[in-house]
């Protein structure tokens, strides 16, 4: 893959955004906080549904452009340049859910 603009590389590594995929994040949630989580929708919203409130919606008109696409980046130059070192998204979802049960 070239990369869409200097110093922003794109790769298939996994990331934050390989982990926007609603199952995906339901999953992490359930796992670590049990029946906490239990009321965390796991369901995706199908494209057509998506269109119809997006006609009505502006908020959700305005991601019409994403619909259907994948992205994913990487922060291989971080790493390498900086020695940035990522917590797991897992983690970083559980966690995050964790201090809003909490409250």
């Amino acid at each position: 893959m070239r990369d869409p603009a200097p110093g922003w590389p794109v790769s298939g590594a996994p990331t934050m955004a390989a982990m926007a995929g609603v199952s995906t994040v339901a999953a992490a949630l359930r796992a670590r906080l049990g029946p906490a989580a239990a009321k965390v929708p796991t369901a995706a919203m199908p494209d057509l549904v998506f269109r119809g409130l997006a006609a009505v919606s502006p908020q959700m008109k305005g991601l019409l452009p994403l619909l259907g696409r994948t992205q994913a980046f990487s922060h291989d130059k971080a790493r390498r340049l900086l020695g940035y070192a990522p917590r797991p998204p897992r983690d970083t979802v559980a966690d995050c859910g964790a201090s809003l049960v909490e409250g």
